[in-house]
């Protein structure tokens, strides 16, 4: 493709042709790499529209890898790293020329663009020396401004990759504190940009150095720059991680010039780091606390009152919203519930002053500020202290709540329900009783108040729910169903997500007022959908949580079958305008199976293609979570009904398992176990039929050394291969002269990796327990797996962790009722195989659970 077709291409995704171009660039980067970088990177250089050189610039930045770590930024970076050293330094080349472009938003590009070739690139150390050399030797501010900018950047890449302390980021560290004390304009400000960046990668050093006179010069030169207006914003945010590193070190002179420091929202965020830096020292003990919250008080809090109950020009009385409540006393809020949480008591009195004068004072702002600094302090104070101060409050609340202006209405409908969070044993039912009435009734005709109403009536739902009457619990939803007919943005979210709470929560006589709920949000839900509106998920909750409540006699044939349709088409239309699938919608699909069992007679036509591309969708975990949730779901409603559409299903599964690894992020190691969660259900479902099995087990087996069981694996499942007779038959006896001590194994990620060993145990004994059932050879189905499969039960037995000895027993119980004398002769040549058997047997001798009874008495039987 010619560089004018490229831009041609480019200028359709930014002029409204973009999914056509989208594809077209996707097909060109796979045909052809090498030139579709070309491209990239004259483009970036050439002299064509800006936005087109910058949309050049992303496309590079985003070619060389991800923003965060996970298995699409590893794929990313291994493919980059399978380039030519000629091609990577020509995208590098053509990303530092950007950063002398004229234009501001390419050098930006280009900075960006850098970074990230700097962050994993094999030669990152030399790109990162050469932006330090281009500040130190360059004269062009905007130049200067912009490498360093860059230089910011890779330290925000090197914090997303957990990347701690280098020679290069402390000479950043350095360059930025002499940029911030020495520098001008706009290099001053990128210098700021830079060093919040960089201090997180060089905090760890600094800290353990604990140098006095080292952490006081950045907090010192952070302080003067908070005086400067174009540095205000950084400059708190870095005073903010200074203050807290230097907590120990902390000065009156420090503290002064802090509180001097006007309070705006930053400033107030400032302070809410700082009261938080100081309550988790007292709660951890780590270190004495200096008492800073307790010293600052008597000047902060009036600062803070005052911020509290100053009133925007522009505000709207009688259209008010919530969400457009002004930042400054949402800050506020924010900052002094953090402060009492530390100070506790201490805040008491002046607070109460200030919301006893306030609450008579004739302005409706005051009375709210009043309100919001009651509520604030709820957690600050001990109950015991607190409740008298409540009771006499409730009356003056359920007055504000009763108020026709709105803005007085949810400020007494957060703080009640604040109080019904945290100290709910002070809200006598009677005063329940009258909160419920007036929430209900403004809950339907002013939407506009339903995040601050739905709070306080989550509230209400926690002490009531399962008492609630259906003669309440009917006006409670229609209230709600009304509300969120009329609303919009976070209010409708706030009204969904307490119908959700409701109907989950609601008692078992409350079940059959539910159906007709089902068809009204149904039917909304579908005018939505025929007019090209996707469904919130909240939507989705709403009906999944009524599928689970009405259960199978529940739903009607009709409803069902309208159900399943409509969640089809949803997921369909997901798909197709944002290329990815909501969760809840998923997760729908899957309890409508679940709670049908076998009548769940779906076109896995239209299904399957859905799960498919879902599974595929490792990019976005959680999509793929629910996917897989999804499809465990199936397979138990299903069973062998699945059987025909499970070969590209197991296919997509294995590969999005493979993607992963005991190293990856936390997100990822939970969708490695629901995976191997998900293999056990396919096997539980198809036994010995399921598709590739062989490669499945293998997988499996895999997965269990990778996560700490290859030290035993090495002793005693290489000695025990098993030899499987033309009639099916096993012999678990070890090879002779081999090593068979059983011993733990201590892995890196050690919770991981025993939550990945029971999955992958689970997953076997849900393949014996399909063989049982179907009465297929488990010698057969297993292999040569099964020898290791019973070192790792044996393995866990060790854990003395009741989960794994529970999921160890299953197994060998299992096994010893389907080959007693094979495991007796296992059991008599491995060293402390017997030991274990023992262990197990006691276990479930002593459990309260009669399964597990059953189970240690199969075994003893079988071994006696």
């Amino acid at each position: 493709m010619s560089t004018t077709a490229f831009e041609e291409l480019l200028l359709a995704c930014l002029c409204g042709q973009a999914q056509e171009a989208e594809l077209r660039l996707a097909e060109a980067e796979s045909q052809d790499t090498v030139q579709y970088l070309q491209s990239c990177a004259r483009l970036l250089c050439s002299q064509a529209q800006p936005r087109v050189r910058q949309l050049a610039g992303l496309l590079l930045k985003n070619f060389i890898g991800a923003a965060q770590e996970g298995g699409r930024s590893r794929r990313l970076v291994q493919r980059w790293h399978g380039l030519t050293a000629e091609v990577r330094d020509m995208v590098k080349g053509a990303a530092l020329q950007a950063l002398a472009d004229q234009d501001p938003g390419v050098r930006r590009t280009g900075a960006l663009c850098v970074a990230r070739a700097a962050a994993i690139d094999a030669d990152g150390d030399l790109l990162t020396k050469s932006l330090l050399d281009m500040v130190r030797a360059n004269q062009n501010s905007a130049m200067v401004a912009e490498s360093i900018r860059a230089l910011g950047f890779l330290a925000e890449e090197w914090s997303a990759r957990g990347f701690n302390g280098s020679s290069e980021a402390e000479h950043l560290q350095s360059l930025a504190l002499a940029g911030l004390k020495q520098g001008q304009g706009v290099v001053r400000v990128a210098s700021a940009q830079a060093l919040l960046a960089v201090l997180p990668c060089t905090a760890p050093a600094r800290l353990q150095r604990n140098n006095p006179s080292e952490l006081l010069s950045v907090l010192e030169t952070v302080l003067e720059a908070c005086s400067e207006e174009t540095l205000r914003s950084e400059a708190l945010q870095l005073l903010a991680h200074s203050a807290q590193e230097s907590y120990q070190h902390l000065a009156q002179e420090h503290l002064r010039k802090m509180l001097d420091v006007s309070l705006d929202v930053q400033a107030l965020a400032l302070w809410e780091a700082l009261a938080a830096f100081e309550l988790q020292i007292l709660t951890c003990r780590r270190e004495a606390s200096k008492e800073i919250m307790q010293h600052v008080m008597p000047l902060l809090l009036p600062s803070l009152l005052a911020a509290l109950e100053t009133q925007p020009p522009d505000l709207e009385q009688d259209a008010w919203l919530e969400e457009t409540m002004p930042m400054l006393q949402e800050a506020a809020r924010a900052c002094l519930a953090s402060v009492a949480k530390v100070v506790a008591s201490a805040c008491v009195q002046q607070v109460l002053q200030f919301v006893e004068s306030r609450l008579a004072s004739g302005f409706t702002w005051k009375r709210r500020a009043a309100l919001l600094a009651f509520g604030a302090i709820q957690e600050g104070p001990p109950n015991q202290a607190m409740q008298p101060l409540i009771s006499a409050a409730l009356p003056r609340l359920l007055d504000s709540l009763k108020a026709t202006i709105a803005i007085e209405a949810s400020a007494a409908a957060w703080t009640l329900g604040r109080i019904l969070d945290v100290n709910p044993i002070s809200v006598p039912e009677a005063v329940q009783a009258s909160l419920f009435e007036v929430v209900v009734i403004r809950l339907a005709k002013e939407p506009g108040l339903a995040e601050e109403l739905c709070y306080c009536l989550d509230g209400l739902v926690d002490q009531q729910a399962a008492l609630l009457e259906p003669r309440l619990f009917g006006p409670v939803v229609e209230s709600l169903l009304q509300g969120a007919s009329s609303a919009h943005g976070r209010a409708k979210l706030a009204l969904l997500r307490s119908l959700a709470e409701l109907f989950g929560r609601g008692g078992e006589d409350c079940v059959p007022c539910m159906a007709p709920c089902l068809s009204r949000i149904l039917h909304a839900a579908e005018a939505d959908l025929a007019l090209g509106r996707v469904p919130d998920s909240a939507v989705m909750s709403c009906m999944r949580a009524l599928i689970y409540r009405l259960g199978r006699d529940g739903l009607a044939a009709s409803d069902t079958d309208t159900l399943l349709a409509f969640l089809i088409r949803c997921l369909q239309a997901q798909h197709s305008h944002n290329k990815t699938f909501d969760e809840e919608s998923l997760r729908a699909l899957g309890t409508l199976a679940m709670t049908l069992g076998e009548s769940f007679n779906a076109d896995m036509s239209a299904i399957g293609p859905i799960l498919l591309s879902a599974l595929q969708t490792q990019e976005q975990p959680e999509a793929c979570l629910a996917a897989i949730s999804t499809l465990s779901d199936l397979s138990k409603a299903m069973g062998s009904k699945l059987l025909p559409f499970s070969p590209s299903l197991l296919d997509a599964l294995a590969a999005a398992f493979l993607q992963q690894g005991t190293e990856c992020t936390p997100l990822e190691q939970k969708l490695c176990l629901k995976a191997v969660q998900g293999f056990g259900d396919i096997l539980l479902a198809f036994g010995a039929d399921t598709p590739k099995i062989s490669t499945l087990l293998e997988i499996l087996r895999q997965q269990a050394e990778s996560s700490g069981h290859s030290q035993l694996s090495s002793e005693v499942y290489l000695a025990a291969l098993p030899i499987v007779a033309s009639d099916g038959s096993v012999s678990l006896v070890p090879i002779s002269g081999a090593k068979t001590t059983l011993k733990k194994s201590c892995p890196v990620n050690e919770d991981f990796c025993k939550r990945m060993l029971e999955a992958v145990l689970d997953a076997y004994a849900s393949l014996l327990q399909a063989c049982q059932r179907s009465g297929t050879s488990t010698a057969s189905a297993f292999g040569n797996t099964l020898p290791f499969a019973l070192s790792l039960a044996f393995k866990l037995t060790l854990e003395n962790s009741p989960s794994s000895m529970r999921l160890a027993l299953k197994f060998v119980s299992g096994l010893a009722a389907e080959m007693p004398k094979e495991l007796r002769a296992y059991t008599a040549s491995i060293s402390q195989a017997a030991a274990c058997i023992s262990k197990l047997v006691t276990f479930g001798t002593l459990s309260p659970k009669k399964s597990a009874r059953e189970a240690a008495r199969t075994l003893a039987r079988a071994l006696a």
